[in-house]
């Protein structure tokens, strides 16, 4: 049965279950601590993960039982396939390392992985394996932009609150006990793209847009995310250079000055002594202890792939039993050359379907804000996080592979 003839409203309610899968978290996690303030237990952010989970096994079983298709063809269906050759590599190492090599891991760590990496990201990854064509893509677009405003203005609400009462977990840096500063930096720079894109599709009402924009670079600025910051960076430098017009090299450098002065003017309210840039010139020095770890932990990480480059050595960094905050080296370190290769031939093949995308009639807005969510996905990984459980990159390389063409020279038969 192909994709047309599925149930409209159940197709309809599909673009929510996207939408809440991908960035539900943000709105959850603040709403968790202004509803149950310093509890040990996140009762909100559970009830979450359970609700996307019984939500994924509905989707899985509408795809295999009344779809019974896989809308997929081409170099998408040749990244689908990379992608799960690669899952499939790193379980087996993952199950290699508990069965052998268990001294070596962390506590935990065995079942951390299998909730974070296979219950968070596998199973609702299988559940958006639907075709997606234009309306889709912008009803997903527009519920996530809405759930992530509300949820990134709650994180700043809440941040500013425990900072002032110096409750904070986080010092200096915007977050919330739910959601740390690195999850706030990559919420509010993907909300800054996706207002950026409504705004190029003309959404209505501007002026939400234009705050959205505000309040997502202030989001990102606060939480002195590294890898948000630089993948912001990359990202502005390429729409710079790929739109090199008068208009946007002019208001593209004042929109950014506008949100660095809100920045400084709140900070400056909030935290009369703190220096924003004075902090952001620490960041990589010796006075930074968490890039230190992360220096240490690259070096570690670069030693065990030295030692086994070929399958790699063992899927924690083995000093601090921890993954190394850098997705390129934790793929050389868990699996060596081999899972490397398939790692770049899956992001190869990703590319390719975007240039495929961006040359058929699919509309280039669209096209250009899945590339900017995508290279911005996919540069902050080398800051943060691990692999496994970067939900945000493996959905949106899913939605990339079904997005369907809009070109009668690209054969596509959903």
């Amino acid at each position: 049965m192909k994709i047309y003839t599925f149930d409209i409203s159940i197709k309809n309610l599909f673009s929510y279950h996207v939408s809440f899968t991908l960035f539900g978290y943000c709105l959850i996690a603040p709403l968790s601590d202004l509803i149950i303030p310093n509890a040990e237990v996140g009762y909100l952010t559970i009830l979450y993960r359970i609700l996307v989970l019984f939500s994924s096994l509905f989707y899985i079983s509408v795809i295999f039982f009344y779809i019974k298709k896989l809308c997929i063809v081409g170099v998408g269906k040749m990244a689908l396939y990379t992608l799960f050759l690669f899952w499939f590599i790193y379980t087996l190492r993952l199950l290699y390392d508990v069965n052998f090599q268990s001294n070596s891991l962390g506590d935990g760590t065995f079942i951390n992985y299998l909730i974070t990496g296979y219950g968070f990201v596998l199973i609702p990854l299988f559940s958006m394996m639907m075709s997606y064509d234009r309306q889709d893509l912008v009803k997903i677009f527009v519920r996530s932009f809405y759930i992530l405003l509300v949820g990134v203005v709650l994180a700043i609400i809440v941040s500013t609150y425990k900072i002032i009462t110096l409750e904070s977990l986080w010092g200096v840096r915007f977050a919330t006990e739910r959601m740390n500063p690195i999850s706030l930096g990559r919420y509010s720079t993907v909300l800054f793209l996706l207002a950026y894109a409504l705004y190029q599709l003309k959404e209505r009402p501007v002026s939400i847009l234009y705050f959205a924009m505000l309040i997502g670079g202030i989001g990102l600025l606060l939480s002195g995310s590294r890898g948000a910051l630089v993948s912001s960076f990359v990202i502005l430098l390429i729409n710079l250079f790929t739109r090199a017009k008068l208009k946007n090299i002019i208001m593209l450098p004042i929109l950014f000055s506008v949100i660095f002065y809100f920045t400084l003017s709140l900070l400056s309210i909030l935290l009369p002594e703190f220096n924003l840039i004075e902090n952001y010139f620490k960041m990589g020095s010796g006075a930074d202890k968490s890039a230190q770890i992360r220096f240490q932990l690259y070096n570690g990480a670069l030693d065990q792939f030295y030692n086994s480059p070929i399958i790699g050595d063992l899927i924690v960094e083995r000093a601090f039993k921890f993954y190394p905050h850098n997705h390129i080296l934790e793929v050389l370190m868990a699996t060596g050359i081999l899972g490397l290769s398939v790692y770049l031939g899956l992001n190869v093949l990703v590319m390719t379907k975007l240039v495929q995308l961006k040359r058929s009639g699919f509309p280039q807005v669209l096209v250009k804000a899945l590339i900017n969510i995508y290279i911005f996905f996919l540069i902050s990984g080398m800051f943060s996080g691990a692999l496994i459980a970067a939900e945000g990159f493996w959905f949106v390389l899913v939605i990339i592979c079904f997005t369907s063409f809009e070109n009668k020279r690209i054969r596509y038969p959903c």
